[in-house]
């Protein structure tokens, strides 16, 4: 016998069929049966005997998670704490993938720092940023792909 063992999310649900056709006689169960529990079935010895087979169908223990909604439009949340010292994490959204960056500007207008420079897909996300080598003051940080810009400002307290 092949064994086969599958898995189902939420119930042990059953679409029974007419066997009794030529085209079906090869893969027709002839035993079932299910644990107590009501969360295993055993299906056992199919077909005619060249297709044998046994399969185990377990309700659960598939690892299943919630995938996050996909961003409506770009954003760029403010740094979280403000002011910081010298840490600070900024979260950022992308509606599409695409080439992201994320730098740091002084009040000038120079950048001091890139803190992200890459290829993302559509999602949410968290940078941290480290400003220990800045001075105290007020910078700004900016979010840039091909399609828009988004700034915010933040301070550094030392």
């Amino acid at each position: 016998y092949d064994v086969v063992q599958k898995r189902v999310v939420d119930s042990l649900k059953w679409r029974w069929k007419d066997w009794t056709s030529e085209a079906t006689k090869a893969e027709r169960p002839r035993a079932l049966a299910f644990s107590l529990d009501g969360n295993t079935a055993y299906i056992g010895s199919f077909g005619t005997g060249t297709a044998d087979l046994c399969q185990r169908v377990v309700r659960g223990g598939v690892n299943v998670k919630k995938l996050e909604e996909m961003p409506a439009q770009y954003e760029l949340s403010q740094n979280y704490p403000n002011p910081f010292n010298p840490t600070t994490v900024i979260k950022f959204s992308m509606p599409v993938e695409g080439t992201v960056s994320l730098k740091v500007y002084n009040v000038v207008g120079e950048e001091v720092e890139t803190i992200l420079d890459t290829y993302k897909g559509a999602g949410t996300y968290e940078v941290n940023f480290d400003a220990s080598k800045l001075s105290s003051g007020v910078y700004m940080y900016t979010l840039r792909t091909e399609k828009m810009s988004l700034t915010k400002k933040m301070l550094l307290v030392k």
